[in-house]
């Protein structure tokens, strides 16, 4: 079953873009480029979610549309799978954790983002929020400042204690601000 973002995980979202879209916008121009992107991640959890934590798959996808000054950042998209901890409860990404995630963009090439976790998987606001900070620090916008704030869907208590959720999808922004 997919879960749809809707309320006041939408809200966070779009307020998150505006704001990020109004610091990239009012900020020069520089020689690195600027992106602002947004977009949305579908993940699914194998076996499927419940309210008991567990160990499994996860498999995710990030497809971006971009306003950037470089023609060759119209989209990016991202995606991958790994092993983790997860149940309706418990965060997949906990404060303070690092990792690192491949772009391509509409150009085929692609960018390196190594990132901090801000919030982990924080409840705010309806819906599930992580933010990430960091630097591309390799291909297109190397050397630029990036932050990434992803707004997941509420989950239904009623299918964590029944069928599992097996797959949610919720909002992306992501905003390169240049060196």
């Amino acid at each position: 079953m997919t879960c749809s973002l809707r309320g006041p995980a939408a809200i966070v979202g779009a307020c998150a873009a505006a704001v990020l879209m109004l610091l990239v916008l009012g900020a020069p121009a520089r020689a690195v480029g600027l992106a602002v992107c947004t977009g949305s991640e579908s993940a699914s959890f194998s076996p499927a979610m419940t309210l008991t934590a567990q160990s499994g798959r996860i498999d995710y996808a990030d497809t971006l549309g971009c306003t950037s000054n470089d023609s060759g950042a119209a989209t990016a998209t991202t995606g991958g799978s790994f092993t983790g901890s997860y149940g309706c409860l418990d965060p997949v990404t906990l404060p303070g954790q690092t990792g690192t995630l491949t772009y391509t963009w509409a150009d085929r090439t692609t960018s390196v983002f190594s990132y901090t976790s801000v919030t982990g998987d924080l409840f705010a606001g309806g819906s599930y929020v992580f933010t990430a900070v960091g630097s591309m620090t390799s291909g297109k916008f190397a050397g630029a400042a990036v932050t990434l704030v992803q707004a997941d869907p509420t989950l239904s208590l009623v299918q964590c204690l029944t069928t599992g959720i097996s797959a949610v999808t919720g909002d992306l922004t992501l905003t390169v601000t240049g060196t």
